[in-house]
């Protein structure tokens, strides 16, 4: 029972060697002289007795700073992901700011010159605005999109075109038949 109780004496101390080289260490007294110094001053051991505690608090600063350094990124990360998704409106976002502009009910900041200076002022958004925001809803939308056409002549044949020159300028002109064109 004796041995047992002096063992845990020993671990108490060594946490101690290991806490007080440790706390050196977070301060920034990282020189290995530096806290050896304070360390045999405080305690008056030998050399070895603190490389031993040396090693050990080492390796448990980096593994603690590798750990907190992780912590820090994955922070970071999720912030930067944060600002991201805020600083982006979706389509839906925009569609409903366009809306509010097409209806007036967004003012809008126009320059104007007053004094030989330009200033920013609100306004309701004009007629000009209000047409500009509801053109862009409708190529949000894809009401502006092409209908595409297949152009054919009499009886759904495949159209021709020929070249004439009048004048020294070439011209196309859609030929159905070949027997229509002409060469002189």
């Amino acid at each position: 029972m004796c041995v047992f109780i002096k063992f845990g004496a020993e671990m108490a101390k060594s946490e101690s060697y290991i806490s007080f080289i440790t706390d050196n260490l977070n301060i920034g007294i990282v020189e290995r002289k530096k806290v050896m110094a304070k360390f045999v001053k405080k305690w008056q051991v030998s050399e070895r007795t603190f490389d031993r505690a040396w090693k050990i608090a080492n390796e448990q600063f980096t593994e603690h700073q590798i750990k907190l350094q992780k912590e820090k990124d994955d922070i970071s990360i999720e912030a930067e992901k944060e600002a991201y998704k805020c600083a982006i409106i979706d389509k839906h976002q925009r569609m409903e700011i366009l809306s509010q502009i097409a209806i007036g009910k967004i003012p809008l900041k126009k320059a104007i010159v007053v004094d030989k200076s330009i200033e920013f002022i609100d306004v309701i958004p004009d007629w000009m605005d209000r047409k500009n925001a509801i053109s862009e809803l409708n190529k949000m939308d894809g009401s502006y999109a092409t209908a595409k056409t297949e152009i054919t002549g009499k009886d759904g044949k495949e159209l021709k075109s020929a070249v004439i020159v009048v004048n020294g300028k070439a011209k196309h002109v859609p030929v159905t038949d070949e027997s229509e064109i002409i060469e002189e």
